[in-house]
Order: structure tokens, then C-alpha cells, then sequence
């Protein structure tokens, strides 16, 4: 009996590059706007086209394919774009400018923002798509040392100035373009801000979405989800997170988000280029993985552990013993990174004996909130299963400890050396994270 031939499977290796090569020569007209396409033109906004796209919606728009050329002929020899930034978005922006997928696309308001003086890192991009549409980029965290202290201030303060300022920019693009459809979207922060902007635009603006991107974004404050613009686009909001993500689920999210397959692991899935694409779409799982479940529960933990008081004062902490180095960029702090560390190291001695308690207790918690989530259950549940089981499990870890501590303090009994190392050992070891396996 022959063998019955089993169904392939979508090639997972393929990303936004090996897109454009295969699907770069269908129009808009032959193939729809798709979930890939919104990553790569989120992706295009993180170079700098300062000089080279009009900052003002009154000017005339440039073609997407001589933005590019005009950016490659200024900046050839700035081929490092930073230390987080994926090299491949140059290689990215030529194959898009010359496929003929984006051929006649003309962009227009790029803005550039760096304010230290209110903490805010803003960068947006207005593509007009040949099929009349119109897809507005928010840049992602970049090199700035005040773009992630802006990052660690989404914990403790609503809005931040970048996610006003994003608010803005989305009505201000509905006004100058009216009756065009709008889409919106960007890659980390960048989806933050295209669904904070989403949710907080004017009726016009709003009415005008079609569909608000985060890819792999963090989250927002609980009351986010309670304002009345939540819900006039919650059904257009689009969260794409990778199987192991970190940073796509940090602070508080809807259950709306759709996983997808990395070629990565752990944290280095917030690279977009390792997102496996078959055809229009990402690559699909079924679920969360075990790392990436278990983290989220983690940092969930941690982060309730802490008031908001301690939030702000956990940020103010290290971004002032950061700032003593002097750099502005990651890159700036790497290149003399054995003084900068001095640095640093002596303006930590310096602070105040009780913001340096501060920071070892936040840290402790995080290392505590790790441990105290158990191993998975039965694979075979749901990513909402085994979340409400770890959930209920690492609630029952903290339950348990309290009840020994208890019992101890009303026994009075002391336990030996070896009985203290027996119960570390047997508290440490199956508690820790393990490393992801391999989808």
C-alpha cells in the first residue's frame, strides 16, 4: 500500500524580504493592501529622511522610490543606523522602492521629533498608496537614550508626549487628506502609538480607519481599555505578537492579538525580519509558546508588585545613573563603554541609600516573580487556559509561603544548614524559567 502523501506545510524561512521578491511585482489592483505590507512600510519609517520627505502636508508629496534613492545617496556612508535597528531595513527599502508593488507611492510629513526636555522620541511617515488608500507609519524605539526612558514612562504615565503627539498627527493627516481610507501602524512603540492614536482621534479621523497595526507593541494602562474611542475601533485594532514575545505583551493588552512564527528566540523575536511570511500573510501558531507564556505571567507579576510611585521612582533612578555617562545614543555609550560603565557604576554609589534600596528591591521582585511561576501544564490546553492555570498556580506558590512562614513563626523552629540548603534546592529548581523550546 502506497504511502498517503501528507499535506506541506507553510515554508517558515521566507520574511519581508523573500516578500517583495515574490510577491513585489503584483499591484495593489491584482493583490490587496495586506498584513506584510503594513510591516514593511512600519519598518521604512525608521530611516531618516530628514531633508529628503516634506515635513508639512501643504507641500507636494515625493515618490516613495526617490525618497529612498535620495536617503542611500545622503546617508552612504552611514551604513550603522544604531544598535537596535535591524541592518536589513536598508536592503528592505531598496527592494520596496523598486518593486512595482509600491511603484507610484508618494510619501509626504515626515517628522522627526527628539525633545529631552519633556522626555518624547516621536517619528511618523504618511505613505499614499496607489489604490488610494493612505498607511501612516509610527517609528518604533530608536537609538535615543530618551526614547527608553520614554519606554519605561508607558508604566506610569498616560499619555506620554510621543503618544499625544501621535494623536495629533492622525487627525492632522484626516484633515489634510478627508475621504481617504487611513491605515495605521508601526513596529514596537510605534504600534503603541498607532493604537493609542487610534482609539483617542476625532470622530473624522476615526471614521476614516480601516485598520490600526501594533507589531509586537507593549501595551497601555488598564484604563485605556475602559474609554469610549476603545470601543468605536476596538474590532479595527490589530495585534500581531510573535510565539515568545516580550515586549509584545508588557503592561495591559486585549485578548485580540493573533500569534505568529519567529524564526528567533525569546527576546530576539521583536526582530520583524525573523517573522516567517507565506504568501500575504505571517505565519501562523496556534498559541503562545511555554517561554513566552510563562514570561508574560512573570512580568505581569512584577510589574503589579509595584506601586506607581515606585515605577516613577525606579525610571527616575536609572535614567539619572544612565545620564551620567553622557551619551545620548546606545551606540555613544558602547563606544567608550569601559568609562561610561565607571561612570555609571559611580553615580549609582551616589544615590540616596534609599532610591539604590529601590532599585536591588524592584529587581529582587523581578527575579522572585520569575521563580514563582511553575512549569506548563498539559500542552494540549489553550493559550487562555494555561495562563488562567498559571495564573491560579502562582497564586498558590505565593499562599504556600505565606502559610510556612506562619507556621514557623508559631513553632519557633529553626531549621539546620542542611535542611536549608535541601529546601533552596527544592524551591530553585523547578521554579526557574527554562530556555524556549524549539517550535
Amino acid at each position: 500500500m502506497p504511502k498517503q502523501k501528507l499535506p506541506q506545510t507553510p515554508e517558515k524561512t521566507d520574511n519581508l524580504l523573500t516578500y517583495l521578491r515574490w510577491r513585489g511585482d503584483l499591484t495593489f489592483a491584482a493583490a490587496p493592501f495586506c498584513e506584510v505590507d503594513n510591516l514593511v512600510l512600519a519598518m521604512d519609517c525608521y530611516l531618516n529622511y530628514e531633508g529628503v520627505i516634506p515635513a508639512s502636508f501643504s507641500e507636494e508629496p515625493v515618490l516613495l522610490a526617490s525618497a529612498v534613492n535620495g536617503y542611500l545617496h545622503k546617508s552612504e556612508k552611514e551604513q550603522h543606523l544604531g544598535l537596535i535597528i535591524p541592518t536589513d531595513i536598508r536592503a528592505l527599502a531598496k527592494a520596496t522602492a523598486a518593486s512595482a508593488r509600491f511603484a507610484g507611492t508618494k510619501v509626504i510629513g515626515y517628522r522627526n521629533m527628539i525633545d529631552e526636555s519633556v522626555q518624547m522620541q516621536f517619528c511618523a511617515l504618511t505613505y499614499l498608496l496607489p489604490d488610494d488608500s493612505i498607511y501612516i507609519a509610527f517609528r518604533g524605539t530608536d537609538d535615543t537614550i530618551v526614547g527608553w526612558k520614554e519606554d519605561f514612562m508607558l508604566a506610569f504615565i498616560s499619555p506620554v508626549p510621543a503618544q499625544a503627539r501621535a494623536v495629533a498627527y492622525l487627525n492632522e493627516v484626516a484633515q489634510a487628506f478627508p475621504g481617504r481610507p487611513i491605515r495605521v501602524g508601526g513596529h514596537s512603540k510605534g504600534g503603541n502609538l498607532s493604537h493609542y492614536a487610534a482609539v483617542y482621534a476625532e470622530p473624522q479621523a476615526q471614521a476614516a480607519i480601516l485598520c490600526a497595526y501594533s507589531n509586537d507593541g507593549p501595551g497601555f494602562m488598564p484604563e485605556f481599555f475602559q474609554e469610549p474611542g476603545y470601543a468605536a475601533v476596538e474590532r479595527r485594532l490589530v495585534s500581531l505578537v510573535p510565539q515568545s514575545s516580550i515586549v509584545g505583551v508588557l503592561l495591559h493588552h486585549s485578548n485580540r492579538f493573533r500569534v505568529i512564527h519567529s524564526t528567533q528566540r525569546t527576546i530576539m523575536q521583536h526582530d520583524p525580519f525573523s517573522w516567517s511570511v507565506c504568501g500575504p500573510k505571517f505565519v501562523a501558531e496556534r498559541s503562545r509558546s511555554d517561554f513566552g507564556i510563562r514570561a508574560d505571567i512573570a512580568l505581569d507579576h512584577w510589574l503589579d508588585s509595584m506601586s506607581m510611585r515606585e515605577r516613577t521612582a525606579f525610571a527616575e533612578c536609572v535614567f539619572k545613573v544612565i545620564s551620567a555617562s553622557g551619551a545620548k545614543t546606545l551606540t555613544e555609550m558602547l563606544e567608550d563603554k569601559v568609562n561610561n560603565l565607571k561612570l555609571i557604576l559611580r553615580s549609582f554609589t551616589r544615590l540616596k541609600r534609599e532610591d539604590r534600596d529601590l532599585v536591588f528591591d524592584i529587581i529582587r521582585r523581578l527575579l522572585r516573580a520569575g521563580r514563582d511561576v511553575s512549569p506548563m501544564p498539559a500542552p494540549m490546553l489553550s493559550a487562555d487556559e494555561m495562563i488562567s492555570r498559571q495564573k491560579a498556580a502562582a497564586l498558590g506558590t505565593r499562599k504556600s509561603k505565606a502559610a510556612r512562614k506562619t507556621a514557623k513563626n508559631k513553632s519557633g523552629a529553626v531549621k539546620t544548614a542542611p535542611e536549608k540548603s535541601k529546601a533552596r534546592v527544592e524551591k530553585n529548581a523547578p521554579d526557574d524559567i527554562k530556555s524556549e523550546k524549539t517550535p
